[in-house]
């Protein structure tokens, strides 16, 4: 009976689980740059991703809605809000709002537009809006980081009113 549940040994070689610690599972990963799992994690195609981020970029002063973004990739909001997500590391909207504030910041140091009008282009629902939502992300209020640059060359603008001209 004993020979029924254990099969003989015919030479086969015997499958081990590996340890996620196991040596050489590290030196594995490191070698491939964990492709290998990196393919199963999941989240968004690549060509849907570059779609997504080009329709952000085209877009980025528009209304943007998650239901708008699901559309363009072809799913559900509640799919791509999740695989989007997975592919980024942030949320659509975090993502969305980031690369308002990188674009503005470039806008910002162009020296050639108002405050408010930045916080308008970039689809802000008002200046207070946009100034809220740089200084929680960048650390600075708009009008320090424009002038910033001023700061480190040495030769400061004066500041007029609660509009800052940038130009």
């Amino acid at each position: 009976m004993s020979e029924l549940l254990s099969p003989p040994d015919i030479g086969r070689p015997t499958l081990r689980l590996l340890k996620e610690d196991d040596a050489s599972t590290v030196e594995r990963r490191r070698l491939l740059g964990d492709s290998v799992h990196s393919r199963f994690r999941g989240g968004l195609a690549g060509s849907v991703l570059r779609r997504i981020r080009g329709y952000i970029d085209a877009h980025i002063g528009e209304r943007i809605s998650l239901d708008e973004l699901a559309r363009q990739a072809g799913v559900s909001r509640f799919h791509f809000a999740r695989q989007f997500r997975l592919s980024t590391g942030e949320s659509p909207m975090g993502y969305l709002r980031r690369m308002r504030i990188e674009r503005s910041k470039s806008i910002l140091q162009s020296r050639e537009t108002t405050i408010a009008e930045v916080a308008a282009t970039l689809g802000f629902s008002d200046q207070s809006h946009f100034t809220r939502t740089f200084g929680r992300l960048v650390g600075v209020s708009p009008g320090s980081f424009a002038r910033s640059d001023d700061w480190r060359s040495g030769s400061a603008d004066a500041e007029g009113g609660r509009t800052v001209r940038l130009g």
